[in-house]
């Protein structure tokens, strides 16, 4: 995990942590922005209401929250500076660590460990220097003690279990490591590890595209061991600088996310990256060469601070900043995977997002200076609806009416809460609420020919729109639909035990668009059935339904019975149809029946 600066509303920020000066030059300018219309998607159950600001996030798995800042309370009890968070916000009574002043980062261990840094001098009353690792239960892990000289800001746990640090320091364990180092697993410095870099590093990453480059680093600095790497470097796995990684960013650089496909996320003060115009915010190929495919149209007058990856591929990003590519997004704002904005996406917080982290369900966590989330009171962590929306229903038919169309799609897996259904040309809709599957679609123009999609909604909003229907026509008003069913027989005369192949024919006429049709048999005492096709049985009658039935054509369906009990006495087999669709229906007054006769030989 990657973890920033905090945030400021202030041209330049001075974080003082016990009596150590950590200046942090990346500017922050005063960005609040006008409310927007909409209230956001603010998760209304999750209110943790912390009196101070919040730096650091991070999840575990099952589900709790670790926040690490600068305040004294949550909800009201007593914590200094890092907290855990039940899933549903509520305090953790059980975690108490009692830092005794700011956190900037913070990283959980596979172990379930927590790795902390920031600018403290003492972890529940033990002296422990700008870093340090608590146990699972929030007390303090005694046997790590690295002891940095100056701030932490960043942490990252390799695979291996090491674990990088980042800041402002110049020592750790009394060696000198100047901004960067590396620690074992118990805590001692990894001396096989030397970066020397100039000035303040801001974010740490892992990157493991190639087995001997693994780290990246972010920050204000341009020299590392005496060669020329502004703001952005790879390190290799001594932490001599990667000389084929290059990307040319212009101003410092404050977050760092790694996709899966290696590619790497960077946020900070720069407006060009190789180059070419990238604001605040760009992606790089494996090798550091910009991808010119992603660009996100942000003004260069904020700054991002935090960067985290979903797994559909969209990015979140946060800072100060208040419009993104000509709309407003006040401080927090979603990335299509091309950089573009997520329109659907909007938390509207009044100030700077300085931590972000994504949780399995799909929602975000946010931390920063903040007081209010989409309109809503919530001191400066706050949790929002981050999932995708859903798939797109398949499947859609229409059955057009008088001045309508019936129109049914296949049901869409998931939570989902509707389905709008919207006609081309004219826009009409209907909207069906889950679990239905089909609605109507009314004030349509008769004569004319319509196509629908379909869209899904869930809890994050409204999905892409399907793919449209095969075209109908709408019939013209007081038009009606005459089907004939027609029962056709081999034979008339039968001896029981023989069997008997029955075709139920339905024409369709009277309509310019197909209908749906149901045509039914009802067969007499002494017959049994031995095989009914795709026929649904009710006693003696069964019955086929098709969905469209074209204007002017017929369809046969066919069953076979076998004569069970025949003595005396003719037979009669009936058949009727009936046509459906809205404005569209006529039952036969007198089916259509043949009769059987007994053959006695």
């Amino acid at each position: 995990m990657t973890v920033s600066m905090p945030a400021s509303l202030g041209p330049r920020r001075v974080h003082r942590a016990a009596g150590i000066a950590i200046t942090l030059l990346i500017v922050l300018g005063a960005v609040v922005g006008a409310w927007a219309a909409s209230g956001g998607t603010l998760d209304p159950g999750f209110n943790p209401n912390v009196n101070g600001d919040v730096n650091a996030i991070a999840t575990q798995p099952d589900g709790k929250v670790l926040i690490g800042g600068e305040f004294t309370t949550v909800g009201g009890t007593a914590r200094n500076n890092v907290a855990r968070l039940n899933a549903d916000g509520t305090l953790d009574a059980s975690f108490n660590p009692n830092v005794n002043n700011g956190v900037l980062a913070i990283a959980v261990q596979p172990d379930g460990k927590v790795l902390i840094g920031g600018g403290f001098r003492a972890v529940g009353g033990t002296p422990r220097n700008n870093v340090a690792r608590l146990n699972a239960d929030g007390t303090l892990d005694a046997s790590f003690n690295p002891d940095a000289n100056e701030g932490v800001t960043a942490i990252a746990v390799q695979s291996d279990g090491k674990v990088l640090i980042g800041g402002a320091f110049t020592a750790v364990g009394g060696s000198e490591r100047t901004r960067v180092a590396r620690l074992n697993a118990d805590g001692t410095l990894d001396n096989g590890f030397i970066p020397d870099v100039n000035r303040l590093v801001y974010a740490v990453a892992t990157h493991t595209t190639r087995p001997d480059v693994t780290v990246l680093i972010g920050g204000d600095f341009y020299d590392i061991a005496g060669m020329w790497h502004y703001f952005l470097a790879r390190l290799d796995s001594q932490g001599g600088p990667d000389g084929s990684f290059h990307p040319d960013v212009n101003g410092p650089v404050g977050a760092i996310a790694v996709q899966p496909d290696g590619k790497v996320l960077i946020g900070g003060k720069f407006t060009a990256v190789g180059g070419a115009t990238h604001n605040r915010v760009a992606r790089l190929n494996t090798d550091g060469t910009v991808d010119g495919s992603f660009n996100s149209a942000m003004t260069d007058d904020g700054v991002v601070l935090a960067i985290a990856t979903q797994p559909d591929g969209k990015v979140l990003i946060g800072g100060g900043f208040s419009t993104i590519g000509g709309a407003t997004r006040n401080n927090v704002a979603r990335l299509n995977a091309d950089g573009t904005l997520d329109a659907s996406f909007n938390p509207n917080v009044n100030k700077g997002v300085v931590a972000i982290a994504t949780q399995p369900d799909g929602k975000v966590l946010i931390g920063g200076a903040f007081t209010t989330a989409g309109g809503v009171t919530r001191n400066h962590l706050a949790r929002v609806l981050g999932g995708a929306p859903s798939a797109a229903p398949t499947a859609v038919v229409a059955v057009a009416g008088d001045n309508q169309a019936a129109v049914a799609w296949k049901r869409v897996i998931g939570k989902i809460t509707s389905h709008t259904v919207t006609a081309a040309p004219d826009g009409r809709s209907c909207t069906a609420a889950a679990p239905a599957t089909s609605c109507t679609v009314t004030g349509l123009a008769d004569g004319t020919s319509y196509t629908f999609t379909a869209t899904a909604a869930n809890q994050f909003g409204a999905g892409p729109a399907s793919a449209p229907s095969a075209p109908v026509t709408t019939a013209p008003a007081g038009a009606t639909a005459a089907v004939a069913a027609t029962v056709l027989v081999p034979r008339t005369h039968l001896m029981t035990g023989q069997s008997l192949r029955i075709a139920v024919r339905t024409a369709s006429t009277g309509t310019a668009t197909a209908i749906g049709v149901t045509s039914c048999l009802v067969l007499p005492a002494g017959f049994s059935v031995l095989k009914k096709g795709s026929a649904l049985r009710t006693g003696k009658t069964l019955c086929f339904r098709r969905t469209a039935l074209a204007p002017g054509r017929t369809a046969t369906s066919l069953i076979t019975v076998r004569a069970t009990a025949l003595t005396t006495g003719v037979r009669t087999i009936s058949g009727s149809a009936r046509a459906t669709g809205a404005g569209l229906t006529k039952v036969l007054a007198a089916p259509h029946s043949v009769t059987i006769t007994p053959n006695r030989g």
